[in-house]
């Protein structure tokens, strides 16, 4: 069995712990911090760009993503303490997102533009940094029954580096051999194509915007 609870895993353990005893309950103890995450949804032609950008320094990164008929523009990380289940931007997180993203634009983004936004929560493991955007990205996982496998902390974009981390831990306890996971191998649905388009990537030239 391997629970997959998110930002919430800290509510799991205290239920596993109450059932476990002895040295079980002193393995596999991994706190969890809940970060906030938002995402600002914006027609595709405000602004009317041919690519993506993605901004990063010492301190800040953002993302301008195109998706469909719109653009993803992203993201926060702040400390969230409320319902685990309703995660929720503030007005601050909207002003910080379009203020981040005008500095590059030409035509800046106006609140009226924005026709979406949508919050999540990063289960982060907690370390002695009082602010989750300095807190580590990387996993545990942990065997703190038998029979129970528990990963803690990561982000979407290294799940299947936790898939087969999870997987090689689960396999560890069986009485037979496993293969070695194959999932580096496996194109994700999309990519087809993306080495050569990558190495043909001088060719693009910047868009102004």
């Amino acid at each position: 069995m391997k629970p997959k609870s998110g930002p919430a895993r800290d509510q799991c353990r205290r239920s596993l712990d109450r059932r476990a005893t002895g040295v079980c309950r002193r393995r596999g103890k991994f706190r969890v911090r809940a970060s906030k995450g938002i995402h600002l949804v914006v027609p595709r032609d405000r602004p009317p760009l041919r690519y993506g950008h993605h901004l990063a320094d010492r301190e800040e990164c953002s993302v301008h993503h195109p998706w469909g008929r719109h653009w993803i523009i992203g993201t926060t990380d702040s400390d969230w303490n409320l319902d685990l289940a309703h995660p929720a931007a503030s007005q601050a997180d909207i002003d910080y997102l379009l203020e981040r993203v005008n500095a590059v634009l030409r035509t800046p983004l106006a609140h009226e533009d924005i026709v979406g936004v949508y919050a999540g929560l990063r289960p982060l493991l907690a370390g002695e940094s009082e602010e989750t955007s300095k807190l580590s990205r990387e996993h545990a996982v942990a065997r703190p029954v038998p029979g129970l496998v528990v990963v803690a902390g990561g982000k979407y974009t290294t799940y299947r580096v936790m898939a087969s981390d999870a997987v090689d831990a689960a396999a560890y306890a069986l009485d037979q051999a496993v293969p070695p996971s194959c999932t580096d191998a496996i194109p994700l649905v999309g990519a087809v194509g993306y080495q050569a388009q990558h190495n043909a990537r001088w060719r693009l030239q910047p868009n102004p915007v």
